[in-house]
Order: structure tokens, then C-alpha cells, then sequence
């Protein structure tokens, strides 16, 4: 057998189970801000290594990474009453919160903006250690992940994304 035939009887069956395989919390879905701006946005959840993931061992560190888009042709800006461009949260799926980025943080208060320009990306990312207040590691369960373009309810809301702590070791 020929190296190209060798190459090619491995490289089809690779790449058709590459494209096959579900990709575990990668979505491509973005949310549009409905006649409040054309900009688009995205929320994925990261294993510290970078992987996309929707499922984490109990205590291991995590990041929510909030992409905004602009699709359009033409610059885009978002009005922010603060200097808070960002915000993120997580919640059980009652709606408990467990966590905020913004939490004891402080924001100059003036008006800024946000602005991209035709066809640019800008990624927000920041972590999380699931853990209480007491040092140990929330309770393993379902949540909920949250992010808002602007300061949390005042702000553009991203669509959410639900997530695992798995009650033993390994993550997905």
C-alpha cells in the first residue's frame, strides 16, 4: 500500500469523526440584541487549559468567556453608563446566585462606550474557583452561567449557558 493511499484510508475516517463528534459545550449559537444594537454576542465556558466545556470536577477553576461580534459593515457602539463593560454571574437553575464578577468591585462612574468595528471580535474572559465563601467547593449540581454586555441588569443580556459540577472526580 502506497504512503498516499495509507494517508488517505486514516485521514477520511479522522476528519468525518471530527466533524461527526458533538463538541461538548461549544456553541455557536450567538445572541442578537433584538432593534437594540446589530452586535452580536457569545458565551462559552473554558477549562483552564482553554478547552470549551459544560461539565467540571468539584473545585476545578473555570473561565466565562463573553465574545462580542459586529457583523454589520458599518463601526458599532454601546452607550455604558459606567466604566463596566462587562459583568458575569452564575446561578443554581432556581435562580440562587453563587457568584458575580462584579461582586465587591468598584466602577468609575462616567458615560463611556464600546465600539467595534465592521467585522471585529472582542472576548471578555474571566475566572471562577467554584468554591463557598468557607474555602470548599460548591455542592456539585446543575448552574446556570450569565453574562451581560454593561454593568449586569442594566446591561445587554448574553443567552445563558447551563453547566455541570460533577459529584466526582474528572470533568467531562
Amino acid at each position: 500500500m502506497s504512503f498516499r493511499a495509507a494517508r488517505s484510508g486514516v485521514a477520511l475516517p479522522l476528519l468525518l469523526l471530527l466533524f461527526a463528534a458533538p463538541d461538548a459545550g461549544c456553541s455557536e449559537e450567538w445572541t442578537t440584541f433584538a432593534g437594540r444594537t446589530p452586535l452580536e454576542a457569545r458565551l462559552v465556558l473554558q477549562r483552564e487549559d482553554g478547552r470549551v466545556a459544560r461539565a467540571f470536577a468539584p473545585g476545578e477553576a473555570l473561565a466565562l468567556v463573553l465574545t462580542l461580534r459586529n457583523p454589520s459593515g458599518a463601526p458599532q457602539s454601546v452607550a455604558l453608563p459606567s466604566a463596566q463593560t462587562h459583568d458575569f454571574a452564575v446561578s443554581t437553575l432556581d435562580g440562587r446566585e453563587v457568584w458575580r464578577w462584579s461582586g465587591g468591585r468598584m466602577f468609575a462612574q462616567m458615560l463611556s462606550e464600546l465600539s467595534l468595528a465592521p467585522g471585529e471580535e472582542r472576548s471578555f474572559r474571566e475566572g471562577w474557583n467554584p468554591r463557598r465563601p468557607d474555602g470548599a467547593p460548591i455542592a456539585p449540581g446543575r448552574y446556570r452561567a450569565e453574562a451581560w454586555v454593561g454593568p449586569g441588569a442594566a446591561g445587554l443580556r448574553v443567552e445563558s449557558v447551563e453547566f455541570v459540577i460533577e459529584s466526582g472526580e474528572g470533568g467531562e
